[in-house]
Protein backbone atom coordinates (compact mmCIF):
# COMPACT_ATOMS: atom_id res chain seq x y z
CA UNK A 1 0.00 0.00 0.00
CA UNK A 2 1.13 3.38 -1.11
CA UNK A 3 1.70 6.22 1.33
CA UNK A 4 -0.99 9.23 2.43
CA UNK A 5 1.14 12.18 0.05
CA UNK A 6 2.21 14.81 2.98
CA UNK A 7 2.94 18.33 2.86
CA UNK A 8 6.70 17.43 3.64
CA UNK A 9 5.99 15.27 0.62
CA UNK A 10 5.72 18.39 -1.46
CA UNK A 11 8.18 20.61 0.38
CA UNK A 12 10.52 18.16 -0.97
CA UNK A 13 9.64 18.41 -4.40
CA UNK A 14 9.25 22.09 -4.70
CA UNK A 15 12.48 22.54 -6.33
CA UNK A 16 12.26 20.23 -8.82
CA UNK A 17 8.64 21.33 -9.82
CA UNK A 18 9.77 24.81 -10.32
CA UNK A 19 12.26 23.97 -12.56
CA UNK A 20 10.50 21.22 -14.49
CA UNK A 21 11.56 21.56 -17.97
CA UNK A 22 8.69 20.47 -20.93
CA UNK A 23 9.50 17.32 -22.28
CA UNK A 24 10.30 16.86 -26.08
CA UNK A 25 10.19 14.45 -28.86
CA UNK A 26 11.64 13.93 -32.51
CA UNK A 27 9.33 12.70 -35.04
CA UNK A 28 9.74 12.00 -38.86
CA UNK A 29 7.18 13.82 -40.81
CA UNK A 30 7.18 11.40 -44.36
CA UNK A 31 5.80 13.78 -46.37
CA UNK A 32 9.02 16.25 -46.65
CA UNK A 33 11.25 13.46 -45.24
CA UNK A 34 12.62 15.44 -42.31
CA UNK A 35 12.15 15.33 -38.64
CA UNK A 36 10.69 18.02 -36.67
CA UNK A 37 10.97 18.53 -32.89
CA UNK A 38 7.50 18.53 -30.67
CA UNK A 39 7.06 20.16 -26.90
CA UNK A 40 5.06 19.10 -24.11
CA UNK A 41 1.65 22.06 -24.04
CA UNK A 42 1.93 24.22 -21.47
CA UNK A 43 -0.88 24.19 -18.80
CA UNK A 44 -1.99 27.25 -20.50
CA UNK A 45 -2.01 26.09 -24.07
CA UNK A 46 -3.66 22.81 -22.76
CA UNK A 47 -6.86 25.32 -21.07
CA UNK A 48 -6.93 27.16 -24.33
CA UNK A 49 -7.41 24.14 -26.56
CA UNK A 50 -10.19 22.90 -24.23
CA UNK A 51 -12.17 25.83 -25.63
CA UNK A 52 -11.70 25.86 -29.12
CA UNK A 53 -14.56 24.34 -30.84
CA UNK A 54 -12.56 23.59 -34.42
CA UNK A 55 -8.94 23.44 -35.45
CA UNK A 56 -8.10 22.23 -31.96
CA UNK A 57 -5.33 20.19 -33.62
CA UNK A 58 -4.06 22.41 -36.10
CA UNK A 59 -3.42 24.88 -33.06
CA UNK A 60 -1.91 22.29 -30.48
CA UNK A 61 0.55 21.28 -33.34
CA UNK A 62 1.21 25.23 -34.09
CA UNK A 63 1.89 25.97 -30.48
CA UNK A 64 4.08 22.69 -29.72
CA UNK A 65 6.23 21.92 -32.76
CA UNK A 66 9.85 23.76 -31.76
CA UNK A 67 12.37 23.11 -33.93
CA UNK A 68 11.65 23.85 -37.05
CA UNK A 69 9.56 26.92 -35.15
CA UNK A 70 6.39 27.62 -37.00
CA UNK A 71 6.43 30.46 -35.00
CA UNK A 72 9.48 32.35 -35.79
CA UNK A 73 8.92 32.66 -39.41
CA UNK A 74 4.99 33.77 -39.08
CA UNK A 75 4.26 36.46 -41.23
CA UNK A 76 6.33 35.29 -43.87
CA UNK A 77 4.80 31.85 -44.04
CA UNK A 78 0.93 33.03 -43.36
CA UNK A 79 1.68 35.43 -46.90
CA UNK A 80 3.53 32.55 -49.21
CA UNK A 81 0.70 30.28 -48.35
CA UNK A 82 -2.03 32.93 -48.08
CA UNK A 83 -3.39 32.23 -44.22
CA UNK A 84 -5.62 34.23 -42.35
CA UNK A 85 -4.75 32.58 -38.87
CA UNK A 86 -1.30 31.20 -37.85
CA UNK A 87 -2.51 28.28 -37.12
CA UNK A 88 -3.85 27.36 -40.77
CA UNK A 89 -0.34 26.91 -41.64
CA UNK A 90 -0.58 23.21 -40.25
CA UNK A 91 -3.31 22.63 -42.87
CA UNK A 92 -1.10 23.95 -45.70
CA UNK A 93 2.03 22.05 -44.12
CA UNK A 94 0.92 18.28 -43.60
CA UNK A 95 -1.59 15.50 -44.52
CA UNK A 96 -5.17 14.92 -42.29
CA UNK A 97 -3.54 12.25 -40.52
CA UNK A 98 -0.24 13.62 -40.08
CA UNK A 99 -1.32 16.51 -37.62
CA UNK A 100 -3.76 13.66 -35.84
CA UNK A 101 -0.40 11.95 -35.24
CA UNK A 102 1.30 14.58 -34.50
CA UNK A 103 -1.26 16.17 -32.36
CA UNK A 104 -1.56 12.65 -30.56
CA UNK A 105 2.48 12.54 -29.84
CA UNK A 106 2.22 16.12 -28.00
CA UNK A 107 -0.93 14.85 -26.14
CA UNK A 108 1.31 12.06 -25.24
CA UNK A 109 3.79 14.37 -23.77
CA UNK A 110 1.47 16.04 -21.63
CA UNK A 111 0.52 12.45 -20.31
CA UNK A 112 -3.26 12.21 -22.12
CA UNK A 113 -3.13 9.27 -23.41
CA UNK A 114 -5.47 6.23 -22.65
CA UNK A 115 -3.01 4.88 -19.76
CA UNK A 116 -3.00 7.69 -18.00
CA UNK A 117 -1.17 9.47 -15.72
CA UNK A 118 -0.90 6.14 -13.39
CA UNK A 119 -3.68 8.14 -10.79
CA UNK A 120 -5.49 5.21 -9.67
CA UNK A 121 -8.62 5.21 -7.20
CA UNK A 122 -7.88 3.70 -3.94
CA UNK A 123 -10.82 1.37 -2.48
CA UNK A 124 -11.37 1.73 1.35
CA UNK A 125 -10.96 -1.07 3.44
CA UNK A 126 -14.71 -1.98 5.20
CA UNK A 127 -13.60 -3.60 8.28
Amino acid sequence: MAKKLSITDILAQKEALKSRKLKRRTLYVPSFDAEITIQEPTRAQLLELKDMEEDGNDYLVYQCIVESNLKENRQQLMQEFGCAEPHEIVQKLFGLMEIAEIATAILELAGMKSSGAGVKVVDELKN
